[in-house]
């Protein structure tokens, strides 16, 4: 058996289970004395609404007794009684030694926690647990002060044996359950897709915390990796709809929190021990910024993945020069996160475009996109040390996640969240939509459909305008036999001539674009997310949302990309930020049309 410390252990076990934080339902008794008995006896007392054991027919049972209360006392003061648990005790006899072991169950006996066996030597004296037991417990009662936080907010949060392995249902779930708690009520997932039976999945797309699955998420193991995209797509979800902050542009203090958040989310998958060290954001923030509110552009928020990563893993030095060299910016910063991969050239592959400003729905993507950067650059140092250690670390990454952490993960954005001033006024929507289906998409419109955006979204505007109209991209881009690429602004114009729509130029204004949506119009935008030089797209924007600070546009975009969980077309109604919109206009040609309302009739 293994050996065990003296009672100093033992307390600085009761100590770690004292560590379960909520009100006290245990009343304070005075543990009877053992009886005389020809045997020993497991015996039980009431200790508020659970057992402490006891037991009978040992020398100095009164002794041994009250420092079994005293341990049981401590540990139970912060359990609250519940009717689905119970503690179950046992005793076991082994080379003249009693051992005393405990589980706390749900009544259908599933073990949740095991409190680590007390030992009673043949002669009375109480042996305590060794320290690696007593870390083990720690670890246990952390996960069932989770579990009784999340349920003092009346989250549900499934009782689950520690240890037990999550599944991307568990994670949707949780994430769910935060979502709703921070919003305050229930989330809508009528209409969409009857086969996708899973609750949580259903929410989760409704809101936008994962995309339409194509795989049960009761059946499919979690990895961290992939707790952390559902992560990030959380916080988009809370920013834009509870928040209303998704349109902000970044400040120094929001990266800080961000990058504090996803570091206390890896020292958690890590167990606490994080793989590399982890430099302290904020006093490295407050040397780089007088004031944390300063706004920061794409160049600032590599200054800050630079800055951080250098205080851990040593300077950069900047090698590749093909690859961190972009076309619009020889900012030394810019140049070492592509060098370390902490940031990538946006939007095209010969662009970083250092002067965008970084909104809050950009953010978790690209702090999640920086701490990837770190775990590459330090598997590849575990590699090249310890293959085996590279694959251990890669199993904790993307192996099963036990559901305890992601318990942890779902109360670690509660605690992030549930202070914060919440949107106080109902969203305004100005949606100019028509009573019938107009939207349609450039797949299958001929020989030239890579290229048709431009005949389909000139289709829409006139289908929207007239809506007897029959006009088709194929019909349409037949006009021009002799136009073999994509469309420019020119034949859009001569098209809406030609069907008698009325139209209008403009050059860029956002709060125009707004005022034009409330009279009514449509607008016919072309964009480009990409390379500048090559051809563009186009979109038709009719009506925006706005929470807060957040602003969307509700937009028809003619690429076909499937359905959705609603069983439209994924570019038909898309949501996307304004400001982002407004940019890859002005970037590209710096105007759009607008399109009035018909007549009525």
């Amino acid at each position: 058996m293994k050996a065990h410390h003296p009672m100093t252990a033992g307390m600085r076990i009761a100590a770690l289970l004292a560590g379960v934080m909520l009100l006290s339902s245990c009343a304070v008794i005075k543990a009877p004395a053992a009886t005389s008995t020809p045997q020993p006896a497991l015996l039980n007392v009431r200790c508020g609404g659970y057992t402490c054991p006891q037991i009978g027919g040992i020398e100095q049972a009164a002794d041994v007794n009250e420092q079994i209360y005293r341990y049981y006392e401590t540990a139970l003061r912060g359990l609250p009684a519940q009717d689905e648990l119970a503690l179950v005790h046992r005793m076991d006899q082994t080379g003249g030694y009693l051992a005393l072991s405990t589980t706390l169950q749900l009544r259908d006996g599933t073990v949740l926690l095991r409190w680590p066996s007390l030992f009673v030597a043949p002669n009375g004296a109480l042996l305590y647990p060794v320290d690696d037991v007593a870390a083990q417990l720690s670890a246990a009662a952390g996960y069932l002060d989770d579990m009784l936080w999340m349920r003092s907010r009346g989250l549900a949060g499934e009782y689950r044996p520690y240890d037990s392995t999550a599944s991307t249902h568990d994670a949707l779930a949780l994430l769910v359950e935060a979502y709703e708690y921070l919003a305050g009520g229930a989330v809508d997932d009528a209409g969409i897709d009857a086969a996708l039976t899973d609750t949580a999945m259903r929410k989760a797309i409704a809101v936008g915390i994962t995309h339409y699955p194509s795989f049960d998420p009761a059946d499919s193991p979690l990895s961290w990796r992939m707790a952390l995209d559902q992560m990030t797509g959380w916080l988009a979800a809370v920013d834009d709809s509870i928040y209303g902050r998704s349109s902000d542009v970044a400040t120094a203090r929001d990266a800080q929190q961000l990058v504090e958040l996803y570091e206390g989310m890896l020292e958690i998958v890590q167990d606490g021990q994080p793989a590399y060290t982890l430099p302290d954001s904020g006093q490295v923030l407050s040397g780089l910024y007088a004031d944390d509110t300063y706004p920061l552009n794409r160049a600032e928020l590599a200054k800050i993945f630079v800055t951080l990563y250098e205080q851990s893993q040593g300077e950069i030095v900047l090698r590749n020069e093909a690859f961190n060299r972009p076309g619009d910016t020889d900012d030394v910063y810019c140049r070492k996160a592509m060098e370390a991969l902490l940031m990538y050239t946006y939007p095209s592959y010969d662009t970083f475009t250092p002067d965008l400003p970084v909104r809050i729905n950009m953010l978790p993507g690209w702090v999640l996109n920086y701490l990837d950067g770190l775990d590459l650059d330090y598997q590849a140092e575990l590699h090249q040390a310890s293959p085996d250690k590279a694959q251990q670390y890669w199993d904790i990454l993307y192996g099963p996640v036990p559901y305890q952490r992601v318990l942890r993960m779902a109360r670690r954005l509660i605690e992030e969240y549930e202070d914060r001033a919440r949107l106080s006024q109902p969203p305004v929507t100005r949606i100019n939509d028509r009573p019938y289906d107009w939207y349609m998409d450039q797949e299958d419109t001929g020989p030239y459909s890579s290229v048709n955006c431009m005949p389909t979204a000139a289709a829409m505007a006139i289908k929207w305008y007239h809506a007897a109209s029959a006009a088709t991209p194929q019909q349409l881009r037949d006009y021009y036999p002799y136009i073999t690429e994509g469309w420019t602004i020119y034949p859009v114009e001569e098209t809406l001539d030609r069907f008698g729509i009325p139209y209008q130029a403009h050059t860029m204004d956002l709060q125009q674009m707004i005022a034009l949506l409330d009279d009514g119009n449509i607008l016919f935008c072309q964009v480009n997310a990409g390379n500048i030089q090559e051809s563009g797209h186009c979109v038709v924007v009719y009506g925006y949302e706005k929470r807060g600070d957040s602003l969307w546009f509700i937009l028809q975009d003619p690429a076909d990309e499937g359905t959705n969980a609603y069983g439209r077309p994924l570019n038909a109604g898309r949501r996307l930020e304004a400001n982002y919109v407004y940019w890859i206009i002005q970037r590209f040609t710096a105007m759009y049309l607008s399109i009035p309302a018909p007549p009525a009739q």
